[in-house]
């Protein structure tokens, strides 16, 4: 259900599998896009603490299923936080983070691609038969998947200042993206990843 409702999850097993090889058990993991709660059930999973914001109500409700289930250890914290990541120094403390993993709102994407199958895929093989749907995740301003791209990444990099604030010395920031194309203004490639990477290293990350 929770898949559906988000339309945009990552495999758990891929969010296993980043964990165990960057934290150690009883480590911090954050999650500031945390959507419906993969990266607290990865968390559980592998014997991690994880805090986890997501701005919209309609995913938290899943996110806060997961944080509340009950762990095999103890002293595991799990918590899913109902608020805008760029508050993410209110909720974590400056060098605890030994992970920072997550997949963003795509700047602007989602729309677009909204746009597109309306206007040019009514009667496309994506529509028809592989009946593909997606969904914009809210509508509200501050949402990063209504941004246009390079408000986003200006965005992006002040949340990098915050993040670096609470990762700890030898920590990582893990990012889950894709590249894309935007042919309407005739650019046919869009090097996501790069520049991520580079405002990443703007901010003091290596």
């Amino acid at each position: 259900k929770k898949h559906l409702e988000h339309g945009a999850t990552f495999p758990e097993k891929l969010i296993n599998r980043l964990i165990s090889i960057y934290t150690k058990e009883g480590d911090l993991v954050l999650d500031p896009f945390i959507g419906t709660g993969t990266t607290l059930e990865a968390c559980r999973n592998t014997k991690r603490n994880g805090i986890g914001i997501e701005l919209n109500e309609r995913f938290m409700q899943h996110a806060k299923e997961v944080a509340g289930q009950k762990t095999l250890l103890e002293e595991i914290y799990l918590k899913a936080v109902h608020d805008d990541c760029r508050n993410v120094l209110h909720h974590v403390k400056p060098e605890t983070v030994q992970l920072m993993v997550t997949s963003p709102p795509y700047s602007n994407f989602i729309r677009k691609s909204v746009e597109d199958r309306e206007n040019v895929h009514k009667k496309s093989l994506i529509k028809l038969v592989n009946k593909s749907t997606v969904n914009p995740y809210s509508d509200k301003k501050e949402d990063f998947g209504n941004l246009d791209y390079q408000e986003f990444l200006n965005e992006l990099k002040e949340l990098m200042k915050k993040l670096l604030i609470i990762t700890k010395k030898g920590g990582y920031n893990v990012w889950i993206i894709k590249d894309y194309r935007d042919t309407k203004k005739n650019i046919p490639y869009i090097p996501f990843h790069s520049d991520l990477a580079k405002i990443g290293e703007e901010v003091g990350f290596r």
